[in-house]
């Protein structure tokens, strides 16, 4: 058993020099996302419900464009592993142009008709009413947010890992000292509540676009070509098409799915949904290395195959996805112990704080499962190449089996949030065989790149 951990040294120094920024940055956006939820809920339970209506709405949107960044990612690691630096600026610039149109169109959309989005994911007017104010105003962080997005996930898949730490991070503790000054009207600030928040939001963006220009400016291991990204080609313009697509898709039906959740919990209770959206910030944070093994799983695999190194890969991936169980184990002792800890930190009904901490418990049942699926479909199977099989394994048990489970064990038999959460579990037993089944095959092990790509 302990053979699939023999590696050379440098293999592990290149992958902790990869994940570990990568969950350090996910540690601290999730802990200060918790801290945020934490101030809204000192405000009362319908701030956080309408807080998380919002995020939802947005969601789905942002994972398309996490989407794009990734199907940019796995045609920029393996170009980058060759050393073809002209062809990484023409895949960011098609990716921005991309993820810059969507979101704008649907920012607006959400500013003009914020009503229709918000009454998707609650019926309880008193949310909705402030979902909608908070929607107005923190719509416009999400196309500020664009070219920080696409530029850090580049750098990152060229082994810089540790510039979203310092970017996100820096950008989170602002947005967090600003929550705390607008929300409660600190330091002579009016106290704004949720619109606060919002204000925040967006300011924390802008910093982040600021910080994000300078070192763009300055770099120096790679410099943007903007006259390539202007022009990136129609060879390569199909080449992202053809293995971006797969991803935007599976990104988008996942997101879409996963904030159907939401919608279905929310129609269980404001309570329901207040619980669901706190032990979602906590199962975050047990999570962050699962994350970074998987970032760093699609730069290493993505970089040996750009090279032409195909030999190794598939011994890296079985290391890789023993190491992904083992942060499963992890993640699911500490969910243990949170879901005893964090709920009374919480200004919530005493039944809330309950549903909190049962959900939290069942989460870490789901940690080892999805942990190794994280970084079988995110890291392994789309860094080398495999985005059709990642997408089909990632979105086909969500649609075919859970939401329809789901939905019919809330809204029709009316069950308690612990059996309705059952069918996630199963959803997630039946991806790790699946993937299991497609890394043994051997077939996901592919070099993309073209001698000539513009």
């Amino acid at each position: 058993m302990l053979h699939v951990f023999r590696q050379p040294r440098q293999f592990y120094r290149e992958l902790l020099h990869l994940a570990l920024p990568i969950a350090l940055q996910n540690l601290i956006n999730y802990s200060l996302a918790l801290a945020d939820t934490m101030m809204l809920g000192a405000v009362g339970q319908n701030e956080i419900a309408g807080a998380s209506v919002v995020n939802s709405s947005f969601f789905v949107i942002m994972l398309m464009v996490f989407g794009f960044q990734s199907g940019a990612s796995v045609l920029i690691s393996q170009y980058y592993g060759k050393g073809d630096h002209k062809t990484v600026s023409r895949v960011m610039g098609i990716s921005f142009f991309a993820a810059f149109t969507l979101v704008t169109a649907f920012s607006l959309f959400a500013f003009f008709f914020p009503q229709v989005l918000v009454g998707i994911f609650t019926n309880d007017p008193a949310a909705a009413e402030l979902g909608i104010r908070y929607m107005r105003i923190v719509a416009w962080a999400y196309p500020i947010n664009i070219f920080t997005q696409v530029y850090v996930g580049a750098q990152r898949s060229m082994g810089n890992a540790k510039l979203g730490l310092y970017i996100y991070s820096s950008a989170m503790v602002i947005n967090t000292f600003l929550n705390y000054v607008l929300i409660f009207g600190k330091f002579g600030a009016p106290k704004l509540g949720m619109e606060g928040a919002a204000i925040a939001t967006v300011t924390a963006r802008c910093v982040e676009l600021l910080f994000t220009l300078i070192y763009c400016a300055r770099c120096r291991h790679f410099r943007l070509d903007l006259s390539c990204a202007m022009r990136p080609g129609k060879t390569l313009t199909r080449d992202f098409v053809h293995y971006a697509t797969p991803v935007v898709v599976n990104e988008t039906l996942w997101g879409l799915g996963t904030s159907l959740l939401p919608a279905i919990y929310g129609r269980m209770g404001t309570d329901v949904l207040a619980a669901v959206t706190i032990s979602r910030n906590v199962e975050n944070i047990a999570n962050v290395f699962a994350f970074g093994v998987a970032g760093a799983a699609a730069v290493l695999i993505g970089r040996e195959l750009g090279a032409g190194k195909t030999e190794g890969v598939y011994s890296m991936g079985k290391t890789l996805l023993a190491v992904a169980l083992c942060s499963g184990f992890a993640a699911c002792a500490l969910l243990l112990i949170a879901s005893q800890v964090v709920t009374p930190f919480f200004n919530i009904p005493e039944s809330t704080k309950d549903i909190a901490a049962a959900i939290i418990a069942f989460y870490a049942l789901r940690a080892i499962p999805m942990q190794f699926n994280t970084t079988c479909v995110v890291g392994v199977l789309r860094g080398g190449g495999d985005t059709r099989a990642a997408m089909y394994i990632d979105i086909g048990p969500l649609w075919i089996w859970c939401l329809p489970a789901t939905a019919l064990l809330a809204l029709v038999f009316h069950l308690p949030i612990i059996l309705v959460l059952l069918p996630c579990l199963v959803e997630d037993a039946v991806k790790m065989i699946w993937g299991l089944l497609r890394f043994r095959s051997r077939t996901w092990v592919r070099n993309i790149t073209r001698s000539t790509a513009a």
